[in-house]
């Protein structure tokens, strides 16, 4: 499951980044995090694994991400282009033709940068 994958990652401290979609906080009805907020990572089963503080937030175009942001997200080869290619772009993909929206790179998303406190 990729839930727990990537829940692992948070735990062993190899992920300390995630994005989101701007538009989907609309969409879902969420609340944007905010830096010190504090938000409890689920594994596949929807258990809890670990506690974490969000550090830095930041709104931009997907276009913009950098590639110490991509690293951050711990996934794959650490690489920009792992993290656009073959994660990223297939999942807001995915995402938007749900919402009848289309996928471009001046897509916002917002990306968080968080430590484990718990």
């Amino acid at each position: 499951m990729a839930e727990d994958k990537l829940a692992q990652l948070v735990v062993t401290g190899k992920k300390t980044a995630t994005s989101s979609s701007l538009i989907s906080y609309t969409y879902e009805e969420e609340r944007m995090p905010v830096v010190n907020q504090y938000d409890v990572v689920l594994d596949g089963f929807d258990q809890p694994v670990a506690i974490i503080q969000y550090t830095k937030i930041e709104i931009m175009p997907i276009k913009e991400v950098s590639n110490l942001f991509a690293s951050l997200e711990g996934e794959g080869d650490l690489s920009l282009s792992y993290w656009w290619y073959n994660v990223h772009k297939k999942i807001f993909t995915a995402e938007l033709e749900a919402w009848g929206k289309q996928f471009s790179d001046e897509l916002l998303i917002v990306c968080q940068t968080f430590k484990v406190v718990g």
